[in-house]
């Protein structure tokens, strides 16, 4: 009988982990998809900004979605603040 119990507990215990670890790995892709939807909503305002200015001002074509996304990932890198120091 007490042999049972334990088995009994074990296999609850397991099934919680399998259980859990499928919620970790079911929130890490809804995170993913997550900031892929942010990213391409944050790229909207780029380039209709773009299309709206760009063209008119120096003659320089439309840019797509994804290039927008390119663009607005380049300048996050290079117009980073790196800097520690505090205030």
């Amino acid at each position: 009988m007490e042999n049972r119990v334990k088995n009994a507990f074990d296999m609850a215990g397991k099934q919680m982990v399998k259980d859990s670890i499928g919620q970790y790995v079911s929130a890490f892709f809804i995170a993913i998809l997550l900031v892929g939807l942010v990213s391409v909503v944050m790229a909207f305002p780029t380039m209709l900004l773009w299309n709206w200015i760009m063209p008119a001002i120096c003659g320089i074509g439309k840019l797509s979605v994804w290039k927008a996304l390119g663009l607005n990932f380049l300048c996050g890198i290079l117009f980073k603040n790196v800097s520690n120091s505090q205030r």
